[in-house]
């Protein structure tokens, strides 16, 4: 089977991109044309699926075509169902911002209203987790790592807030990628959303800078390539960045790397939560494998209570008395 979904000759890519006007084809059509391109596709109501037990069904192809009705839109369910494709949904704009840190691909869609947003891959060896991410502070959705047991709305479909056609930006092939790298760069994009959303208008940038390039040299262990690439693409979705601030971010990394080479202090995590809302610093950290302080005491109390046991300082319900 040609993998490719552009190449099909009635793919639902080539539906959607061969006029500039919005789909009018049955919604039953598109999920044969689906079928046959690889993808795992059933009938939605707005955006939200409806046949029962939904996320493990099975169905035969006459089940699931029976099931469309007009006005239906097409969900795409995600991982081994679908050639272990899986979707990267960028909710927020300061998500959508970054979509370029994540690995390339050549299938993609969106909607007029927010550009693309929907970065599609396919993945060698082991599915990473489902996803999503959130601002700890709104409760907003950042990113959504969609893999086994998610689904999402596909071109095809019209978006239910206000009618508008889901097309394909991209038509090419989807990125192949290792699952536990893929994770790790919706992470990165996530905890560096997060971040250029809080990222204050005025103030002391100059030491939020630093304290962000001190929890990544240090507490995160990068190096200074990649967190001088995170430091500018921070800055620069929350619109703090131009030629000038740009060497000078660079420059903050370098000097910090040069503190801690020579063995003086240098400003992390807890500068970092002094700058901005503790729960963003947080969030950030745990997000990039950092350890925060409410992690570090809870492996301080389980550390303590093994030493404890061990030495027979406590009882457990199993010690007799």
């Amino acid at each position: 089977m040609n993998e490719n979904p552009s190449n099909q000759p009635n793919s639902p890519v080539n539906r959607v991109t061969a006029v500039n006007e919005p789909p009018r084809f049955e919604a039953v059509e598109w999920h044969d044309s689906y079928a046959t391109a690889g993808f795992d596709t059933m009938p939605l109501r707005g955006k939200r699926p409806f046949l029962k037990g939904w996320p493990t069904a099975t169905w035969t192809a006459e089940e699931i075509r029976g099931h469309y009705q007009a006005g239906s839109n097409i969900g795409c369910r995600w991982g081994s169902r679908s050639m272990n494709l899986v979707d990267v949904d960028l909710d927020s704009a300061h998500a959508r911002a970054l979509a370029d840190e994540l690995p390339e691909t050549g299938l993609a869609f969106g909607r007029a209203a927010v550009g693309e947003s929907h970065r599609i891959y396919r993945v060698e060896g082991e599915l990473p987790a489902s996803r999503s991410y959130k601002d700890p502070v709104t409760d907003e959705c950042i990113v959504e790592l969609h893999a086994e047991g998610r689904q999402t709305m596909m071109p095809g479909s019209f978006h239910p807030d206000d009618l508008e056609p889901v097309t394909w930006t991209r038509t090419g092939d989807p990125g192949l990628v290792e699952g536990g790298g893929l994770q790790q760069a919706v992470a990165t994009l996530a905890a560096t959303a997060l971040l250029s959303s809080h990222w204050p208008a005025r103030g002391p940038r100059d030491e939020l800078a630093m304290a962000i390039a001190g929890a990544l040299l240090v507490d995160a262990g990068m190096d200074d390539l990649a967190a001088a690439s995170l430091l500018r693409a921070a800055a620069s979705a929350a619109g703090d960045e131009d030629e000038e601030t740009r060497g000078a971010r660079s420059a903050t990394v370098a000097e910090t790397r040069k503190r801690i080479q020579a063995g003086k202090p240098v400003s992390g995590l807890s500068a970092l939560r002094k700058l901005i809302d503790p729960k963003v610093a947080d969030k950030f950290a745990e997000w990039l494998g950092i350890p925060t302080p409410t992690t570090t005491k809870a492996s301080a109390t389980a550390d303590l209570v093994d030493f404890a046991l061990s030495h027979k300082l406590l009882k457990t319900q199993y010690d007799e008395y």
